[in-house]
């Protein structure tokens, strides 16, 4: 599991890889509310996580509405098939 920001586009990229459970997930949360408190727009390459759970979808989730109140652009770029079975199950558990 590693973050990574990526400098070298506008937004900056936030590289994410590997696994994404528990404990990855309140690094990740910390990545976050940094990118929050110094008003960043935030991009989050998500293609090279391995395995995600739903604490990482709700972070995700969480994510993006606090850059919405803030006015601030999200985008997730590339979903691994592990994300995307994830946000599937999210949206079941929640009814969707």
């Amino acid at each position: 599991m590693s973050f990574e920001w990526i400098n070298e586009s506008d937004p900056p990229v936030l590289q994410c890889t590997g696994d994404m459970g528990h404990i990855e997930c309140g690094e990740l949360r910390e990545h976050l509310l940094t990118a929050a408190a110094e008003g960043r727009d935030l991009r989050i390459d998500i293609s090279k996580v391995a395995d995600a759970g739903t604490i990482f979808v709700q972070l995700l989730i969480s994510a993006r509405r606090t850059a919405e109140l803030q006015g601030r652009s999200w985008v997730l770029q590339g979903a691994s098939d592990s994300v995307q079975a994830a946000f599937a199950r999210v949206a079941v558990a929640e009814g969707r």
